[in-house]
């Protein structure tokens, strides 16, 4: 064990080590207190590069904790027909050995590493860790500005506050803290300061106020990034250290959108054999009030992925203490939030496909892997597919909604005859002729259809309310996004109509009361 945060210290000729002030400066010992060998000098105080300093020379290993994307599995197989020849043309997938999840390259196995793994001696390194006892000291990850990111959980630190309690086995007891503070209560100067633990609960509180701690861990404890590892013959020895931040590190997503009742048969695809995927779906991430905290699309082949708010609620009766954030995950969202909270309609939402939210749980760091199908509430979807073509023709008045002036609806009041009708405009539908054989397998190709009131060199056309044509000075104005009237005293009720000057009429309308 050496000093990992960089802290120098020299080696006086007696051999005890002190600080770089003086050959006079206290003792500083590598193992901190030497319990519960008393054996200084021993293996860890030994100034292995010979520099009369005590750093990161004088460890006996120096190692980092694992990282996934720094060290992806690679050497996978590419695909390969039936006789073990190479697939031809090649698979567009793999790269050089990249590997990837598919039913057409099958379940390949490949040797990785996960986060946060570490680990001294062989087998893992060429250095051979003798029985004996060792301190191991982690540093937490630091930020651009060199300060520290995590902290490192110690007595005083918020976990389980009610729920089942467990019985702990001497056998199986964590490694001594010992940074700072010998274990027999003696404060050391080995350049980390022990801490008070104070007489509550840190991070939170609770509706009645702070929480107790527990008397058996109060006043000044060894800080927790400094732990006493024994190592014996036949057996790994743990130093597990636990890191948390104040502000909860976001959740992970990563997932698909699948079409259940279809496959895709397409070999340009990574879903080659599988079940086919939408291409550009809207996916919508809300709270419980339902509120969207994340909106995000899906690639070309339907995958996504996001990051979300997790959670610092610790209110679970379970040894974890830890209470996931629940969060609607909704598939194909036909709207999405603007920067002022209002929902506005998602123009890649996609009516040929259902509409499916699932709740799922998000906790600090945890990546949540989701599998979302859909399914086609339309005839013909899919690849190879002409898309079903339910719309109006290009050129149709359609109504979008009507308002009388002070009202929000068609209610036409005796003192104010005002009424102004909004049509839908241009708007984006399938394309029936579209070429559905590219894109991901079931990309939905659109095209613009004027469903407004009045093209651009267009006469205003006719209007009706029920069985009277509103005619002259009572029509206000007319352009292709709205039609603004005077309803004349004389009419009560009746179904709106319009014709545009083309000689198209509305197909469905409103009554105006």
């Amino acid at each position: 064990h050496a000093d990992a945060t960089g802290r120098l210290y020299h080696k006086n000729f007696n051999g005890s080590r002190g600080g770089v002030s003086g050959s006079g400066s206290p003792i500083v010992l590598a193992d901190v207190d030497n319990y519960p060998l008393d054996n200084f000098p021993g293996t860890e105080d030994i100034d292995r590069n010979g520099n009369n300093l005590f750093d990161l020379g004088d460890a006996i290993e120096v190692a980092h904790t694992d990282s996934w994307d720094d060290s992806l599995p690679e050497g996978c197989r590419p695909h390969q027909n039936a006789d073990g020849s190479p697939q031809s043309p090649p698979d567009p997938f793999y790269l050089g050995g990249k590997c990837y999840d598919g039913l057409r390259n099958y379940s390949q196995v490949r040797p990785v590493v996960f986060d946060g793994g570490y680990a001294f001696g062989k087998p893992f390194t060429t250095t051979p860790i003798l029985p004996g006892y060792y301190v191991v000291q982690a540093s937490t990850p630091r930020g651009a500005d060199g300060a520290d990111l995590y902290e490192i959980q110690q007595e005083e630190d918020k976990n389980v506050d009610f729920g089942d309690a467990m019985a702990i086995s001497p056998q199986m007891l964590p490694p001594y803290c010992v940074g700072g503070l010998a274990t027999d209560g003696t404060v050391l100067n080995n350049g980390v300061s022990p801490h008070a633990t104070g007489d509550f609960l840190t991070l939170f509180s609770t509706s009645d106020g702070p929480i107790d701690i527990d008397p058996s861990v109060l006043g000044t404890r060894p800080g927790c990034d400094f732990r006493l590892v024994q190592v014996t013959d036949g057996k790994n020895a743990a130093a597990d250290f636990f890191m948390f931040t104040e502000t909860p590190i976001t959740g992970h997503i990563t997932g698909f959108v699948l079409n259940d009742v279809a496959n895709e048969f397409a070999t340009g695809t990574p879903n080659f054999g599988e079940k086919q995927a939408p291409s550009f779906v809207p996916i919508s991430v809300r709270d419980y009030e339902g509120n969207e905290v994340y909106h995000t699309y899906g690639d070309r082949f339907g995958n996504y992925n996001a990051i979300v708010p997790s959670t610092f609620r610790i209110n679970t009766p379970m040894p974890s203490g830890v209470s996931p954030n629940m969060l609607q995950v909704c598939l194909n969202a036909p709207t999405t939030q603007d920067a002022d909270g209002n929902w506005v309609p998602e123009p890649r939402h996609n009516r040929q496909y259902t509409q499916f939210c699932y709740t799922l749980d998000f906790k600090p760091g945890q990546t949540t892997y989701l599998d979302t199908p859909v399914l086609p509430i339309a005839a013909f979807v899919g690849q190879n597919n002409w898309q079903l073509d339910c719309e109006y023709p290009s050129g149709t008045p359609v109504i979008n909604f009507a308002s009388a002036d002070g009202n929000a609806g068609p209610y036409v009041s005796a003192s104010n005859r005002r009424l102004t009708i909004y049509s839908l405009g241009n708007v984006a539908v399938p394309d029936p002729l579209a070429d559905t054989s590219i894109g991901g397998g079931t990309t939905q190709q659109l095209i613009t259809r004027d469903f407004g009131f009045r093209a651009p060199g267009e006469a205003a056309g006719r209007i009706w309310i029920g069985g009277r044509e509103i005619t002259g000075s009572s029509i206000l104005s007319w352009t292709n996004a709205a039609i603004t009237i005077n309803v004349p005293s004389t009419i009560r009720t009746g179904q709106l109509r319009i014709r545009r000057a083309n000689g198209m009429e509305t197909v469905h309308g409103l009554t105006i009361t």
